[in-house]
């Protein structure tokens, strides 16, 4: 166990470094991650406004449509700079998604929240979801992805949710529950080169 936390330790360090960040989740096959998650969730034909909550490095973006309207919101200020120099015609805000509302000029059509829920305490979690979902413009969607542990995860597998730096790894129904509605949800693995496994959460607004 004291190895694990000393790997968990070392990888958080280095997670804090946008470049290391991005390094060490390719590593792992991000890339196909991302391309498996954009061709089977984003509608990028009906999107033209996303927000990205927790946006980190905006992996994703490269992986979507040039011309689609973009803000992504972050707390780490190394991750927000880095995202503005590396993508300058996209919007990029520095804060809390809770006291920010008043930077989204429209609803936008999807939030994204990738690899952020299994960050945040059930009541953290649920307060942010519950403040997207009035946000949201009518028929528009909030999707999350984030790993999951389920009752049949190896001994292997929980290995990489233990040196994860989220610290609230769920199960796919207990991300679920987190949302004002009942959510439709996926669970996916073989998204990465390592036994690991993804639960999709997709809410549409009525």
């Amino acid at each position: 166990m004291q190895l694990v936390w000393k790997i968990r330790n070392i990888l958080a360090k280095q997670s804090e470094k946008p470049d290391q960040y991005n390094l060490i989740q390719r590593f792992f096959g991000s890339q196909k991650m991302w391309e498996n998650f954009v061709s089977g969730y984003i509608p990028v034909a009906r999107v033209s406004t996303i927000l990205d909550i927790g946006c980190g490095t905006a992996e994703i973006l490269p992986y979507l449509p040039s011309d689609i309207a973009y803000i992504g919101i972050d707390s780490n200020e190394n991750y927000i700079k880095s995202c503005r120099k590396r993508y300058p015609n996209q919007t990029f805000i520095q804060g809390d998604w809770n006291s920010l509302q008043a930077e989204c000029l429209k609803p936008p059509d999807l939030i994204l929240c990738l690899g952020l829920l299994h960050h945040l305490d059930d009541d953290s979690a649920r307060i942010m979801l519950k403040t997207c979902y009035e946000v949201l413009r009518s028929g528009g969607k909030i999707i999350s992805l984030d790993g999951t542990r389920e009752e049949d995860s190896g001994r292997f597998e929980n290995l990489f949710y233990q040196v994860d730096r989220g610290r609230f790894i769920r199960s796919m129904d207990g991300y679920a529950a987190l949302f004002p509605q009942k959510p439709e949800t996926f669970l996916h693995e073989n998204w990465l080169r390592i036994p690991y496994r993804y639960s999709v959460c997709r809410l549409v607004k009525e």
